[in-house]
């Protein structure tokens, strides 16, 4: 019975000494939260770009890189014009739907623009040679903000304007195929001609095929390597390098490593999907999950996240 007096005892001792310790721990919580946020002092600046136009149209605002800078559309008597950071542009008869873009430094812009049946790229506050067209979604910069290119229309002919001067006529330009290598010193887009699509990199044409995936072509981190997809006769493959791959029923997300050594990419064949990397195949799934991409986590390894079987995988693809 004396055990039992002294154990309780000993435990109420020991929960009063924790409630003791817990409420000074909270205080000293309490206390040093008080004391950092009496030490916050937050500096608010200010600087007006502008009341937003009446007549502006929302579904053109684009927004530069680094975040400081704006520019969109708007109507007004008939005449539209491009607002860039409040400031109202030149009136004109119209302006190209999703044609304003900025530089990858936020310092350029230009956008596609209307007047007379003529159309025209205005880049950096300045007029370009008139067209009958320009092609939707081919403005691009280059990734050091120096080189500019977009797709023009003339006579029913296409052709690629790369700073400034007019490329070779086709039947057609590949709509968002423009693509500039990441040191900036390459270029490659699609074109057609009678019926057939290939690629022109750095001016030279490559072979003719039934189609080339769109948005496909890219290069590789150092800018040596290209690839991209193409079909022929109803079947999907990868040209890496100038090398035709192995044949799927579809193909797409190609990705070279940080590396630029290894290259990947998703295939399909009879229902299932997988990934190919450096040639070889891997596990197969259902499918992959719509939005996910193949990524390198290094030079030797890549994920993705797949489904089979109504569970969600997240699949780790290792060189060994």
């Amino acid at each position: 019975m004396r055990k039992k007096v002294c154990f309780s005892a000993l435990v109420t001792v020991v929960v009063m000494f924790s409630l003791v310790t817990i409420v000074v721990m909270l205080t000293g919580m309490l206390s040093s939260v008080g004391e950092s946020a009496e030490r916050v002092n937050l500096v608010i600046k200010e600087t007006s770009r502008g009341k937003i136009h009446p007549g502006g149209i929302a579904e053109s605002l684009t927004i530069s890189p680094d975040s400081k800078r704006f520019a969109y559309g708007a109507i007004r008597g008939g005449k539209q014009f491009v607002v860039l950071d409040g400031e109202e542009g030149k009136e004109y008869d119209g302006i190209g739907a999703g044609s304003l873009v900025f530089s990858p430094d936020s310092k350029r812009f230009a956008y596609g623009a209307k007047r007379g049946g003529k159309v025209f790229v205005v880049l950096d506050g300045e007029e370009g040679k008139k067209y009958d067209g320009i092609g939707e979604g081919t403005l691009v910069f280059s990734p050091d903000s120096k080189r500019f290119a977009y797709g023009a229309i003339r006579g029913g002919k296409q052709f690629v304007v790369l700073d400034g001067e007019e490329g070779k006529k086709y039947d057609g330009i590949g709509a968002g195929s423009l693509v500039f290598s990441p040191d900036s010193k390459r270029f490659a887009y699609g074109a057609k001609r009678g019926g057939r699509w290939f690629v022109v990199l750095d001016g030279e044409e490559g072979k003719e095929y039934d189609g080339i995936v769109e948005g496909s072509l890219v290069f590789s981190p150092d800018s040596k390597r290209f690839a991209y997809g193409a079909k022929r006769g109803g079947r999907w493959f990868v040209v890496l390098d100038g090398e035709e791959g192995k044949e799927y029923d579809a193909i797409g997300d190609l990705v070279f490593s940080p590396d630029s050594k290894r290259f990947a990419y998703g295939a399909e064949r009879g229902g299932k999907q997988f990934v190919v990397l450096d040639g070889e195949e891997g596990k197969e799934y259902d499918g992959f999950l719509r939005g996910s991409k193949l990524v390198f986590d290094s030079p030797r390894e890549l994920h993705a996240l797949a489904v089979r079987g109504g569970e969600i995988f997240l699949v780790t693809v290792e060189i060994q």
